[in-house]
């Protein structure tokens, strides 16, 4: 016969292969939740600010980018380094939203399903 993992008392119970008794099964699912299953509001309004200002640089780089890739499209002459504006700025709006997608997946992983940072 097994011993308990965690009383040593004698037991023919078993949890994912672990001996186990009855009481402390018990004890071990009246556990109340983990502390860190809410973060403090400290926590959140920093992740919330800091998506909504991401998401809010995304914007403006990205209404910069349209705005350099429609002035490349009507330039003559000087195209070329219009283009590479045009590139740069649309390189900028990438790398911002990934900062914003990083940022939303990080407030829902934290605040909304409540994992621990």
């Amino acid at each position: 016969m097994a011993r308990c993992h965690f009383c040593d008392t004698e037991t023919v119970l078993f949890d994912s292969g672990t001996p186990i008794c009855v009481t402390c099964d018990g004890k071990r699912q009246q556990r109340p939740n983990a502390p860190h299953a809410r973060l403090s509001d400290n926590l959140a309004s920093v992740l919330y600010e800091e998506m909504r200002t991401s998401r809010a640089d995304y914007i403006r780089i990205s209404v910069h980018a349209d705005e350099e890739t429609r002035l490349a499209q009507d330039m003559g002459p000087d195209g070329i380094l219009a283009w590479k504006h045009a590139y740069e700025a649309q390189y900028q709006s990438t790398k911002a939203l990934a900062r914003y997608q990083l940022a939303l997946r990080e407030f829902t992983d934290h605040v909304i399903n409540g994992r621990k940072p």
